[in-house]
């Protein structure tokens, strides 16, 4: 059976109550036994106030360390799991954009997946660039057939102010749609090759089209700036669990921790969220593209790009969660298994 679930801080100030419970116990044993040796010749066989004191206050303060050790290991070993099977855990929380502490803000699940987020959704858009095919000296240039040239297909009709004609299988496709229109060619990307294989030397030459220099380096910076605040949170955290729990630990001992933290937690959470965030990005401006389509106008450009950018910080917090939790996984069977 697991270790039951329990409210550290509360056992902690529980703990703190039953030692000073312990101190006065004892302090009202050595003032009975004073009283009571002040009269002892007289009577004779006084009970030993004060041994008995010290009794009780020794168990009430060995089960004050107890409680103690059970909260500290409950918040070392047990605490950081349990927190990945509740909700909470999973969903954002607005509350720490505006903490106090201004470290916990930029340094939040929030705040680092939206910046990897942004980041995601440029590198997606212009991060990689695109490529075209140029012709080269002496090649031949396919003739596109203009469609307000074409003559009427057979079984052509209108409707929804669009063109429609039977494709291959009777079919009815938008006139103009290149191997399916059966007036037009089909125009897919192997005529690259097509054109590399008849004309040897001369075909299409791949030019690489260059994304926007502001995109690559925002893309880039921001995708650096919010992995470093993940990672550097994962540490800071860790810190300050152990100033509160471990007020034993020197300096260094904390720092050690706090660097462990960040390059296993924190390394896996920026690296999920990276990936996250332009899976993301990738995925949103698809679905908003399509949204978009139903709107007259710029609709389908608009929703590819608030998709894509609502994606990106969808995908980068959730990649930032999935992360976390992979890392405290990886905490746990290695303390498990090194002990």
């Amino acid at each position: 059976m697991g270790e039951r679930v329990i409210d550290p801080d509360k056992v902690i100030e529980m703990g703190k109550a039953t030692v000073k419970a312990s101190i006065e116990i004892e302090a009202m044993g050595r003032a009975a036994r004073t009283v009571i040796d002040d009269v002892d010749h007289l009577v004779g066989g006084a009970p030993d106030a004060f041994g008995r004191a010290q009794k009780v206050a020794g168990e009430l303060a060995e089960r004050a360390g107890e409680a103690h050790a059970r909260a500290v290991r409950f918040i070392d070993d047990v605490k950081a799991l349990e927190e990945l099977g509740t909700w909470q855990f999973w969903l954002p929380n607005p509350g720490n954009l505006t903490d106090p502490d201004k470290m916990k803000v930029v340094t939040s699940d929030e705040f680092g997946g939206g910046v990897i987020g942004v980041s995601g959704f440029l590198m997606s858009k212009y991060g990689r660039g695109a490529t075209l095919y140029q012709p080269g000296p002496g090649s031949a240039i396919p003739v596109i057939p203009r469609l307000d040239r074409m003559p009427p297909a057979g079984g052509q009709v209108t409707f929804g102010g669009r063109t429609w004609v039977p494709g291959a299988g009777g079919l009815l496709v938008p006139a103009g749609t290149p191997g399916v229109d059966p007036r037009f060619p089909n125009l897919s990307p192997a005529i690259a090759e097509d054109w590399k294989t008849t004309h040897p030397g001369r075909g299409l030459r791949p030019v690489p089209v260059n994304p926007p220099r502001w995109a690559v380096v925002g893309s880039n910076t921001l995708g650096w700036v919010g992995a470093g605040l993940t990672v550097v949170g994962a540490g800071y955290n860790q810190w300050q669990q152990d100033a509160k729990y471990h007020p034993e630990m020197s300096e260094g001992e904390r720092f050690a921790r706090a660097a462990g933290n960040a390059a296993t937690e924190g390394a896996m959470s920026a690296g999920g969220a990276i990936a996250g965030a332009w899976a993301g990005a990738k995925g949103g401006a698809i679905v908003g593209a399509a949204v978009g389509s139903i709107f007259p106008g710029p609709g389908t450009a608009i929703g590819g790009v608030v998709g894509g950018l609502i994606g990106g910080l969808a995908g980068g917090f959730a990649g930032g969660k999935v992360g976390a939790a992979a890392g405290r996984g990886f905490k746990a069977f290695v303390k498990g298994f090194f002990g």
